[in-house]
């Protein structure tokens, strides 16, 4: 094994005695190569796995990864990958959120806090500590009364320690 010193982007490498006499030992790897000799090279996009060529200088830019400024402002935004969403995920389990997971993330359960809070004046009723961390709690149990799960006057509003000093804290 011989060392040589990558002349892009200088990292040591080793290479076999039969190869760096062939003339090999320039560049460490088929990017680096292709940087080298300033040819364009053919990538897959992270995000839609179209193919595409890139030039070498956006691959030093880290701007090698995507095949288009959509692409690229999508991933960067946060935007869910067509590869990974839904049944493409790994951890995907057939779609088997609670029902309860689903309407407690709701427009209309948001909806519903924002009614109790507001008519409570966001103060606790028990205790009348004003603001802080404020929980809109059902009076009569969310899992039992499916009915009264967004009747407002079902709902007051309560501190955290008060919250937990009721029966049904903690109870779905």
């Amino acid at each position: 094994m011989v060392e040589h010193t990558c002349k892009v982007c200088k990292k040591e490498f080793k290479l076999k005695v039969g190869e760096a006499n062939r003339g090999g030992g320039k560049y460490c790897s088929y990017e680096c190569s292709a940087i080298g000799r300033r040819k364009k090279i053919e990538r897959i996009c992270k995000r839609c796995n179209k193919e595409f060529k890139v030039v070498p200088s956006a691959l030093k830019q880290k701007r090698g990864n995507y095949c288009s400024l959509e692409c690229r402002n999508k991933a960067y935004l946060g935007m869910p990958n067509p590869k990974t969403a839904g049944a493409n995920n790994a951890f995907w389990k057939g779609g088997v959120t609670p029902l309860y997971k689903k309407i407690r993330k709701s427009t209309e359960y948001k909806l519903w806090r924002t009614a109790v809070f507001t008519r409570d004046n966001f103060t606790c009723i028990w205790c009348g500590e004003r603001g802080g961390v404020l929980h809109a709690d059902h009076i009569k149990p969310f899992a039992h009364y499916p009915e009264l799960r967004f009747a407002i006057d079902n709902g007051r509003t309560l501190c955290i320690n008060c919250h937990k000093k009721t029966e049904t804290y903690g109870v779905n």
